[in-house]
């Protein structure tokens, strides 16, 4: 089976000029296959393509693109710039002995950075900026 993306018919064909789907790319008016199993049970209904039950010649395969490293963020709860939890150090320490007398309720596991700015959003709440 073979399958043309066509675009959106209630758009006038408005649609990407090349779409990646489950790891086929299909160029916009331009016959692609044999596709695989999956788009052989999706594709016959599905308005923005046309099928035919032809063979092509040879299949289309598309090697998957590498992520850029900018999608990959590691998760920083403490905001210290570095992934994962802050450790103690005395900074951290004495910070959070100044916002427990303050009575502010936080997260024991944020990192120093993250710590002064509640403490100054306290203390400037209280009046003591």
């Amino acid at each position: 089976m073979k399958a043309r993306f066509m675009g959106d018919p209630r758009r006038n064909g408005e649609g990407p000029d090349v779409l990646q789907l489950h790891g086929m790319e299909f160029p916009k008016g331009e016959w692609v296959g044999p596709i695989s199993g999956v788009l052989e049970a999706k594709l016959p209904g599905n308005d923005h393509f046309q099928v035919s039950s032809e063979d092509m010649a040879r299949p289309v395969r598309v090697e998957p693109a590498e992520a850029p490293a900018s999608l990959f963020v590691a998760f920083d709860p403490d905001g210290d710039g570095q992934p994962g939890g802050s450790t103690s150090s005395p900074e951290k320490d004495a910070l959070m002995a100044e916002l427990d007398d303050l009575g502010v309720k936080y997260d024991r596991r944020l990192g120093p950075a993250r710590l002064q700015a509640l403490l100054e959003v306290a203390k400037f709440e209280r009046g003591d900026d």
